[in-house]
């Protein structure tokens, strides 16, 4: 019964948190960022020396490039292994 009681008290706490979050504005603001500011975030997992990668953009004007590339540093360099 207890450990009920402390689950039910965390979830009345994010939801009064996440209500006075947007009570000033309903509609959650996307930043304008640069070209080279546009990943938002990325995930990745290694599992027998295998790396998979999701990554996600922000919003992309529709001049905008739709292809991603993923580089790697060599020495001083930087060079295209996936596209």
């Amino acid at each position: 019964m207890r450990t009920i009681f402390i689950i039910a008290t965390i979830i009345i706490t994010a939801t009064g948190a996440c209500k006075s979050a947007y009570a000033q504005n309903d509609i959650p603001q996307i930043p304008e960022v640069t070209d080279e500011d546009q990943i938002c975030f990325a995930l990745y997992t290694v599992q027998n020396q295998i790396m998979k990668m999701t990554v996600q953009l922000y919003p992309l004007d529709l001049e905008d490039d739709r292809f991603v590339r993923l580089e790697i540093k060599d020495d001083e360099s930087w060079r295209e292994i996936a596209r």
